[in-house]
């Protein structure tokens, strides 16, 4: 038995290829819509609130202090013109992470200033130590108009 085969004219595959194309478009089209309204939909209407999304009510280190960072230990240094972003504490260690508008020069100078007032021996820039105690700063940012990161991470050293 001879299997039929249907023709199709010569121009079939330049007509349909382009609605192909057109449907393959309007369908991929409709699905990115379909998923900006549902996202904003969810982000509306559920409890989802990332810290990227809503404003940060930052506690401002400079002028009244709030009661953890008066509870920190008196050596971990503080850039005065900070805002408290995070903390963390666990048994060892104390990781603290403040946003500056101040320059990265004037920020890292206050700290090495600031440790050798309080003793700390410099073991590297913005890393220092202190009886069986080490400070490090760390310091970013994204350009000269965006606010500085500093992070402070103070931890007792374990004896061996």
């Amino acid at each position: 038995m001879k299997r039929k085969t249907q023709k199709y004219p010569n121009n079939f595959q330049t007509k349909l290829i382009p609605k192909l194309e057109r449907r393959k478009k309007t369908i991929l089209s409709g699905i990115y819509i379909l998923l900006i309204i549902s996202s904003l939909t969810y982000f509306k209407f559920s409890n989802f609130n990332p810290k990227a999304l809503q404003k940060l009510e930052h506690k401002n280190v400079e002028g009244a202090k709030t009661s953890y960072l008066n509870s920190l230990p008196k050596d971990i240094i503080i850039y005065p013109n900070s805002s408290l972003i995070s903390e963390n504490k666990t048994e060892e260690l104390y990781s603290l992470i403040f946003e500056s508008s101040d320059a990265i020069n004037k920020i890292s100078l206050y700290f090495l200033e600031e440790a050798q007032k309080k003793g700390y021996v410099i073991i590297k820039p913005l890393k220092y130590s202190k009886e069986k105690k080490e400070l490090n700063i760390i310091l970013t940012s994204s350009g000269e108009s965006q606010p500085v990161i500093i992070e402070v991470i103070y931890s007792l050293v374990p004896t061996k």
